[in-house]
């Protein structure tokens, strides 16, 4: 399995197309999970029906705001989850947050 990772360049008309080009391989091939976001896919948020996770996915720590209040979880491993109300969320290099939506 290979992960890719491409930036795409604003076009001036604002049209886009995404062709994927695998010809040159004999065996099967699959594409799993193509995502397109707007902007930068540093730093991704995904909301669930009682919860947001962000993920952090860049080598600098990275200060996300939230947008609304949400409660870290309560938890006893990792002292950040101390079950907090919070409007912004700091996600340390390469880790994740995991939400609770009030």
């Amino acid at each position: 399995w290979v992960r890719r990772v491409l930036s795409l360049q604003p076009r001036s008309d604002g049209n886009y197309r995404v062709r994927f080009q695998v010809g040159g391989d004999d065996g099967p091939v699959w594409l799993d999970e193509v995502y397109l976001f707007e902007g930068s896919a540093s730093v991704m948020q995904r909301d669930f029906e009682h919860a947001r996770v962000v993920v952090n996915a860049t080598p600098q720590r990275r200060t996300v705001e939230l947008g609304g209040s949400f409660r870290r979880i309560k938890g006893w491993q990792d002292p950040i989850n101390d079950g907090a109300r919070v409007t912004r969320v700091t996600v340390e290099p390469f880790d994740a947050a995991i939400l609770i939506r009030e």
